[in-house]
């Protein structure tokens, strides 16, 4: 149905793709359905009709105004989603374009759907690019379970206790399988949606003749065919068929779950929230994520007691904390600035992430939301709580799958290099216990330019990729700028100062050094930390910081004049940022600076 916005639907109505053998001499048939119709994924596509024309004939949610849907079947099939999907990112707009930028007029508002997994993950990827939201009903494929159980009950296996998602263990057409019996499992809560029962059976010969798919459903429910259908091997319906009596998933209302979104309360972010090596509060905040260790501590879960925190292991990184305190530096020059973003403080939450997934993705999560000091019950987000953009990480890994929970609320990911080097560390020490037959060894930037690989004599020889080596002006001074008295309110500086030297602070808890005496100067130590003579990936984190504060510089202040002018009171989306962000360019020292790669 037409409408001001329109809204698509994609639900597995079918539970089967006809399946097509191509010969590659003819165009290809197009995707179809194939099988009976899943009388409940009918159900919840017309659950979604009835609640649009709820709105529309309403005089106090959006009047004036006509929503409109588009709704697929996607016969549980990943290829007919994704060709859905891409249909809903653009397929509508009548008028086809031809100049340099998209209207977007052709896009649906937002999708519901698809119940499967498989299906929903593949749209996502898809229309995630276009900022259309998609709200999942149910996260399993029923179509694939029952694959699985028809085929089990052919041969019956022995005795199981069954634990099912929500999707298929409130079906009752799994009633059928006697050997589910006893099945447990996670339920919505059952809910009653007025009205919905008349509006599913107000259905007849004649309002279905105009819907294919409604007039397969009256054909299969009553095993009947109507005038106009082309099935041959069904007798005509004689018109004594009345829905009222039919007893089928369409028609039972009395377990109502899928059919009605209830408003969930948000729940804070389980187990304890990570504390930032360095932090900083600001009118904006910078996010730095960086493998300061490069081991995660590993703990054997019982199940019985609250998981530990997550904590990383090992010694430290002294490149890696060079690139973290580069950031700080960066940061404080800026905020020192009369020229970039005068009147406004910049913040900043650095974290370590252990060189590790789970903490990198513990620490996106956190970086999204959890900076916001007030819990929000509203309606609305405010995203007060979220990073304007993040730092790193330097491993591929941990940056793939940051980039994954960032990317949707649309916060910028600059990357500053895209290899794990404690991956490679633990490689290149394997190699060493048992030295192979010589390599030509390849590198990328992150292991090839590291100081510390020296040690491992095989790789003489190795050539790679090097980003430019750079000066920061001030930096190693800052790097220097460290006493016992000022990494005592840092446990990060701390450790590393005592690993360093071999030797504990008062008030450390190490218990195997002794006590550090006041000669130990940070000058004469010879570490990856205090080496600033090839400055890489260290330069590409000082850029990153620059490139996010000019793009903030862009969108919230104003030259007029010989002055400039910033409010530090605009509220300043993460995407907006990254839209200027893309190819930010700037002079400084009197050259011109690029932005390095910014990825969502």
């Amino acid at each position: 149905m037409d409408g001001d916005y329109v809204i698509g639907g994609v639900f597995s109505i079918h539970s089967n793709m006809h399946t097509v053998k191509h010969n590659y001499t003819t165009m290809p048939e197009p995707l179809s359905c194939a099988g009976s119709i899943n009388s409940r994924g009918l159900r919840f596509s017309r659950a979604m009709v009835f609640a649009i024309e709820q709105i529309n004939n309403s005089t106090e949610l959006l009047p004036g105004i006509k929503l409109g849907y588009e709704i697929y079947d996607s016969c549980a099939s990943v290829s007919v989603a994704v060709h859905v999907a891409f249909q809903l990112s653009g397929g509508l707009d009548p008028v086809f374009n031809t100049g340099d930028k998209c209207s977007e007029s052709g896009m649906v508002m937002a999708v519901v759907g698809a119940s499967a997994s498989t299906s929903s993950i593949s749209m996502s990827r898809i229309i995630g690019p276009f900022n259309i939201p998609q709200v999942v009903l149910a996260f399993t494929s029923i179509g694939d379970m029952r694959i699985l159980l028809e085929e089990l009950s052919r041969k019956p296996s022995p005795p199981r206790q069954w634990i099912g998602s929500e999707s298929w263990v409130t079906d009752r057409d799994m009633l059928r399988f006697s050997f589910l019996a006893g099945a447990i499992g996670f339920g919505i809560e059952k809910s009653v949606i007025p009205g919905l029962r008349d509006f599913l059976l107000d259905l007849s010969p004649s309002k279905v003749a105009d819907s294919p798919l409604l007039t397969m459903f009256w054909e299969e429910a009553f095993n009947c065919r109507l005038v106009k259908s082309e099935a041959t091997d069904r007798s005509v319906c004689d018109g004594t068929e009345d829905i009222k009596t039919l007893q089928s998933s369409y028609t039972d209302t009395s377990q109502l779950r899928c059919d009605k979104f209830t408003k969930l309360e948000a729940k804070e972010l389980q187990g304890t929230t990570r504390q930032p090596a360095f932090s900083m509060d600001g009118d904006y905040v910078i996010g730095g994520v960086f493998s300061i260790h490069s081991n995660m501590h590993t703990v054997k879960h019982n199940y019985t007691t609250m998981p530990e925190p997550l904590s990383c292991a090992g010694s430290i990184d002294s490149r890696e904390l060079r690139f973290s305190r580069a950031m700080v530096f960066a940061i404080e020059q800026i905020n020192n600035s009369t020229e970039l973003l005068p009147g406004i403080k910049l913040g900043y939450e650095i974290y370590d992430s252990c060189a590790s997934v789970p903490v990198s993705v513990h620490v996106a999560f956190q970086l999204s939301g959890g900076l916001d000091p007030v819990f929000n019950t509203g309606d609305k987000c405010s995203q007060s709580g979220m990073v304007m953009a993040v730092v790193g990480e330097s491993g591929s890994t941990p940056s793939i799958s940051m980039s994954r929970v960032i990317g949707p609320f649309n916060i910028p990911q600059v990357v500053v290099a895209f290899i794990s080097p404690g991956d490679m560390k633990i490689l290149l020490e394997e190699l060493s216990r048992k030295p192979s037959p010589p390599r030509q060894w390849i590198g990328s930037e992150a292991w090839v330019t590291d100081p510390d690989m020296l040690r491992f004599s095989f790789l003489a020889g190795a050539i790679g990729f090097g980003i430019e080596k750079s000066v920061i002006p001030g930096l190693r001074d800052f790097l220097l700028d460290l006493s016992p008295s000022k990494v005592a309110d840092s446990p990060l500086l701390t450790m590393f100062w005592e690993e360093a030297f071999n030797c504990r602070l008062v008030k450390s808890e190490a218990t195997d050094r002794s006590v550090c005496d006041g000669t130990e100067d940070i000058k004469t130590l010879q570490s990856s930390y205090t080496d600033t003579s090839q400055l890489r990936i260290t330069n590409m984190v000082y850029k990153a910081v620059y490139a996010i504060a000019h793009a903030i510089h862009n969108a919230v202040c104003q030259k007029t004049d010989s002055t400039t002018q910033c409010d530090k009171f605009t509220k300043l989306e993460a995407k907006e940022e990254f839209l200027i962000n893309r190819n930010l360019t700037w002079v400084e020292g009197g050259t011109q600076v690029r932005s390095p790669k910014a990825i969502i």
